[in-house]
């Protein structure tokens, strides 16, 4: 089985292209020329350089290929050039759709995001939900138009299944795509003290390596077209600080920050991008993110593919283990 993965040097790529060398794949990875694809040498797998929205360059490295895992996304809350997460995020999916499609591939697996459906109102989000309120970042806008994409490719007979994983985090590259993960290492050593409002937002937190088992199971056994919530725990801010707190053995006193208080900086940091002074923290689109509801409900996926989480105290206590055995320190790209 020859396989093609998209941003294989990327946080929940790098461990997914290990999971599939253990299973006997052949594995090629497409990268662009400025990735850091130290992490791949010495492994069994044939390293292609060039742009995800270049045809020919999707060409080469897919032809022969029996299938893709399109991993590779712009991650970040903010850009200078909101045009950057649309060229990655819906352009690119749409050359590798179409390079799929004219090189014969029998499946695609694109990884997407939860935020496709916007937060949760009261009831747990799951794939039938419909969003209620526009886009809130340029992220959650491109990975929206996205979806067009993935349709139009059902329609022109393409086998695309799409997944919707939550807030990952585990052992990994300390990226903002593992930002979570950044979270439980500051808290362990005393820089993290701050909790939104009065900690009563939920969020859903998910093992990276249960995303990895989730992606191999929809291309194992998802259905053509069906859209796949790859999550975790369901968890308050007060719930999951104590569950880091427990598990790491240290508790820290924690300030609320009032949700007004967090739109106001969030704004001078916005400001402090526009003139480009540094990229901002968080921005307000953000803030209202973080403030919210994201409970969801991975129904379809256990019962579709066979899914299952790690129980949330095993999945800490592994990344916390990671850390304390020394991390790389964080990185931006």
């Amino acid at each position: 089985m020859t396989t093609l993965v998209t941003g294989a040097t990327g946080f929940i790529g790098a461990r997914l292209v290990d999971a599939l060398l253990q299973q006997g794949d052949i594995v090629r990875v497409l990268a662009r020329e400025s990735s850091d694809c130290s992490g791949l040498i010495g492994k069994d797998v044939v390293i292609f350089r060039g742009a995800l929205d270049s045809r020919e360059d999707v060409i080469e490295a897919m032809s022969g290929c029996d299938r893709v895992f399109h991993l590779a996304a712009f991650a970040k809350n903010w850009a200078r050039d909101e045009a950057a997460a649309s060229r990655v995020n819906t352009d690119a999916v749409r050359n590798v759709f179409n390079v799929a499609l004219e090189c014969g591939v029998e499946r695609v697996v694109y990884t997407s995001t939860i935020m496709t459906y916007g937060p949760s109102n009261g009831a747990p989000v799951s794939e039938d939900t419909v969003r209620s309120i526009p886009p809130q970042t340029i992220y959650d806008r491109s990975k929206i138009d996205a979806e067009e994409e993935v349709e139009s490719a059902l329609q022109r007979g393409l086998d695309v299944v799409v997944l919707h994983p939550t807030r990952v985090y585990g052992p990994g590259k300390l990226t903002e795509a593992n930002s979570t993960t950044i979270l439980i290492k500051q808290y362990l050593s005393g820089t993290w003290r701050t909790i939104p409002g009065n900690g009563s937002a939920v969020g859903n937190y998910v093992y990276v390596n249960d995303v990895v088992r989730g992606c191999i199971s929809a291309m194992d056994r998802g259905r053509k077209g069906g859209h796949y919530i790859l999550g975790g725990a369901n968890l308050t801010y007060t719930e999951l600080f104590g569950l880091i707190a427990a598990a790491g053995g240290k508790r820290r006193a924690l300030l609320s920050i009032p949700k007004p208080v967090a739109k106001a900086f969030s704004y001078i940091e916005l400001g402090l991008g526009k003139i480009g002074l540094r990229e901002p923290a968080i921005t307000p689109a953000w803030v209202d993110i973080f403030y919210d509801d994201w409970m969801v409900s991975i129904a379809r996926a256990r019962q579709e593919i066979g899914y299952e989480p790690t129980p949330v105290e095993q999945a800490l206590a592994e990344t916390i283990a990671w850390i304390r055995r020394g991390s790389p320190t964080e990185v931006t790209s």
